[in-house]
């Protein structure tokens, strides 16, 4: 990819960004506000009619649920927009968070491991950059690899940066789905940060996808 065009990109990434993060922020102080003042005037009311008949009762709770549930959704969905745990903590944080969201309803277990990272801080569009394809390949995951157990490592060595994402799934022929699988999108957004990707895959292995820097 020429330098032109790999500029190019990068700032449509950066658009995108800064995109989500003017949503998030909306999503939080608005949205989330107002239904987080609504939920106060909510319970309050329930606490008033909690003598209420049985069934009017009932009805009450289940309104009340389906409130906290979208309370809850929001600031999930802020969350995804830009990762709290990703600006304010870094990547590993963010990751081990991703992670557990993202398996917390499904039949798959995961291991993750992090090696000679510790607290270190990277560059801005590195982290957000890995941060992303991360949530790409464990779609891809959930989505397609009918997996059961899921192995994510990432580690530095040196001035080196490896990310690496191993399932126990049904595999695919990387030749045929070269441009699928989100592939194409992980390989040019790391064209813009200098990164590589490595896929081990066939129909009926273990496939395991290496993002190196």
């Amino acid at each position: 990819m020429d330098a032109e065009r790999t500029k190019g990109i990068k700032a449509v990434f950066e658009s995108q960004e800064k995109e989500r993060t003017r949503i998030s922020k909306d999503l939080h102080d608005g949205i989330g506000q107002q239904l987080s003042g609504l939920k106060m005037a909510w319970d309050k009311i329930s606490t008033k009619l909690n003598n209420s008949k049985a069934a009017e009762f009932n009805e009450l709770i289940s309104l009340t649920q389906i409130l906290d549930d979208t309370a809850v959704e929001i600031r999930d969905l802020s969350h995804q927009m830009m990762p709290k745990a990703l600006k304010e903590f870094g990547l590993v944080p963010a990751l081990e968070d991703m992670l557990e969201k993202s398996f917390k309803f499904s039949d798959i277990t995961h291991e993750f491991e992090n090696f000679g990272i510790d607290n270190s801080r990277f560059k801005e569009d590195v982290e957000i950059s890995l941060y992303r394809i991360s949530q790409e390949l464990i779609n891809n995951v959930i989505k397609h690899s009918q997996a059961t157990e899921v192995n994510f490592q990432i580690f530095k060595t040196g001035n080196n940066l490896q990310l690496s994402v191993t399932d126990n799934g049904v595999g695919f022929d990387k030749n045929k789905v070269e441009n699928g699988h989100g592939l194409s999108n992980i390989k040019t957004r790391l064209a813009t940060i200098n990164g590589t990707c490595t896929v081990e895959s066939d129909q009926g292995t273990i496939t395991r996808i290496v993002v190196g820097l």
